[in-house]
């Protein structure tokens, strides 16, 4: 159900299917709900290689630890962080379930964005300042490229919120922040050592939209 939540919540577009490379990008900022299949990095082996490694660690995260029901807010909450720490520990390498358990419980992540900021923005932070108090995680990676896109998405809703009724937004300085970051993040992505962060990065820049 959260799965399908957060789609309908952040992918207004889903009656058209995503190319193969924007189902990889997908896949690693939204989650392993999110079908990717191998096929879609088949020009690169090393991509591929990376690809079926997180495909594999999103199932063995599942077998070890079931996702919790999503009927109350209490366990839509629970569920996101649980998905949080899954798209951590499948991008990661080794048994890091705890790190990104704890990743995911002080993040405390939202399980609905509503177009606005304020979630992306605040995941975009936390991801950038745990990079920084954690320079060797085995997320280190991973988390500009994550930081990446959730500024871009935190740039969509400060452009949102400028054309609504939302008084904090109407300064823009949210907005060039959020661009800002996103490039700087970006940056420091495609310049990854994992194959699969630079493909991902390469998609985002090429798509240069949230959703």
């Amino acid at each position: 159900m959260l799965g399908i939540l957060i789609l309908l919540t952040m992918s207004p577009g889903l009656h058209r299917q995503p190319d193969p490379a924007e189902a990889v990008l997908k896949r690693l900022v939204f989650g392993c709900h999110i079908a990717a299949p191998v096929s879609a990095a088949e020009r690169d082996a090393d991509v591929t290689t990376r690809l079926r490694a997180v495909d594999e660690r999103c199932n063995a995260f599942q077998a070890r630890m079931p996702p919790p029901p999503t009927r109350t807010d209490v366990e839509l909450a629970a569920h996101a962080r649980w998905m949080y720490a899954q798209r951590l520990f499948a991008i990661a390498a080794g048994d890091v379930a705890s790190e990104a358990a704890q990743y995911a419980t002080a993040l405390k992540p939202c399980y609905e964005w509503e177009g606005f900021h304020d979630c992306p923005e605040a995941e975009a932070v936390f991801a950038e300042r745990y990079l920084a108090a954690h320079p060797s995680s085995p997320f280190a990676s991973y988390l500009p490229l994550l930081a990446a896109h959730r500024w871009l998405c935190a740039a969509e809703g400060y452009e949102y919120e400028l054309g609504s009724t939302v008084p904090a937004s109407k300064t823009g300085a949210g907005l060039v922040r959020a661009r800002q970051a996103y490039v700087k993040d970006l940056a420091a992505a495609r310049a990854s050592r994992d194959p699969l962060i630079r493909f991902a990065a390469d998609t985002l820049d090429e798509r240069g939209a949230c959703r």
